[in-house]
């Protein structure tokens, strides 16, 4: 569901749709993702165990 500024209805996402493709896809470590990202380690995990962002 798009609201204000096509933001999705949790305004404080980290990723658009194709971040998270490439984060899934990429054969980078959780470790060297997060760090290029500025996010922890925990985030890069739990997007590519679709514990997070699994509409995607």
């Amino acid at each position: 569901m798009l609201i204000k500024s096509q933001r999705l209805r949790n305004s404080q996402t980290q990723f658009n749709d194709q971040e998270v493709e490439i984060i899934r896809n990429s054969k980078l470590s959780n470790a060297r993702l997060a760090k290029m990202l500025g996010v922890t380690t925990q985030n890069t995990r739990h997007l590519r165990q679709g514990y997070t962002y699994r509409n995607v």
